[in-house]
């Protein structure tokens, strides 16, 4: 039929909602997520550039797991130094110094520094121990040589599940010794003011 108008047929079935449909604004599309990750990504390498120092150190490898000893596997150098059957060198114990047998100051200092030796050897003798090892306050790429005390390594030992050095300086054996990364304060050695 020549003047029949066809009715163009949509998905709207009604010519209502085909014009709703056309003047409604064209939906905004969001933000993909791949820009989203990206940006992401990049914020974290600006981060990580920002902060390289500190991750260095965060991700520089510990110095190790606890390991358990048992009495024959030590050997009591000093109060504060260790050797352990198996691993070169001795341990210098950290966080406490005790008082000096061979370098004393008087002889106080001396029968105090042998005193705390046989309280190591009886703690060794008698408890569940436990190494801790831990990096030495040394100057950098000297751990483990003579500049850095004495060739010693470092280390934590736990008796029964406390701190040997906290015990030390609880019983008067020890004074806390403070240290940074690199270097440790000279501490104190109060031995020899102390009343005979």
């Amino acid at each position: 039929m020549p003047g029949e108008v066809r009715q163009i047929r949509s998905r709207w079935s009604e010519p209502e909602k085909l014009r709703l449909a056309l003047d409604e604004p064209e939906e905004k599309r969001g933000v993909s997520w791949f820009w989203m990750v990206a940006l992401a990504c990049l914020a974290l390498g600006f981060s990580a550039i920002y902060l390289r120092h500190d991750m260095a150190a965060a991700l520089k490898p510990k110095p190790g797991a606890p390991q358990s000893l048992s009495a024959g596997q030590v050997q009591v150098i000093d109060a504060d130094t260790i050797r352990v059957s198996g691993r070169d060198g001795n341990i210098r114990l950290v966080g406490f110094s005790t008082p000096q047998t061979q370098n004393a100051q008087c002889d106080v200092e001396r029968e105090k520094g042998y005193t705390a030796m046989r309280r190591l050897r009886a703690i060794v003798d008698s408890t569940s121990l436990e190494l801790q090892p831990v990096a030495c306050a040394c100057p950098p790429n000297t751990e483990g040589t003579e500049a850095c005390n004495a060739g010693r390594r470092c280390g934590i030992l736990r008796a029964n599940g406390w701190d040997v050095g906290e015990r030390f300086i609880a019983e008067g054996l020890a004074v806390r010794m403070t240290c940074s990364a690199t270097n440790c304060s000279t501490p104190a050695r109060p031995w020899c003011d102390a009343p005979r």
